[in-house]
């Protein structure tokens, strides 16, 4: 299985806004999605934190580099600790969005699972039903 895992875009609003360490999110992702197009992938998991400041623009912009990647493979997203899952709802597919159904793939022996770990603002944890629903996954 060929999977990809993306974290902590934190994109913004502004395209041209520069983050931690003076990296522009927007430019960086773009350089990564063009990277990972090249391979015959079976699933891109984003795993948190695709914004930088919660706006809708940023989730937009997401939406469209990665449309723009044409990637021959499904996409996962969990949020991230400065993430708004409303806005990702209301955003993006929920076939794309994480939930406790795990992946399969053409490799039986592979199953993945989705842990939303977004919890009050900027602390993370899995809440009990999720760990339960694994366990009987498990």
């Amino acid at each position: 299985m060929r999977l990809v895992q993306i974290s902590d875009c934190h994109l913004f609003a502004d395209v041209s806004k520069t983050g931690y360490q003076n990296i522009n999110p927007y430019q960086s992702l773009l350089k990564v999605l063009k990277a990972v197009s090249s391979y015959k992938l079976d699933l891109l998991l984003v795993t948190g934190d695709l914004s930088g400041d919660g706006s809708k623009e940023s989730y937009r912009h997401f939406k469209n580099l990665v449309s723009d990647a044409n990637l021959p493979c499904p996409v996962s997203i969990l949020p991230g600790n400065h993430d708004v899952p409303e806005i990702l709802k209301s955003e993006f597919s929920q076939t794309i969005l994480w939930g406790n159904t795990p992946h399969t793939s053409a490799d039986p022996k592979w199953q993945i699972h989705l842990l939303n770990s977004h919890h009050k603002g900027t602390l993370g944890q899995v809440s009990v039903d999720d760990l339960c629903a694994l366990s009987e996954q498990l």
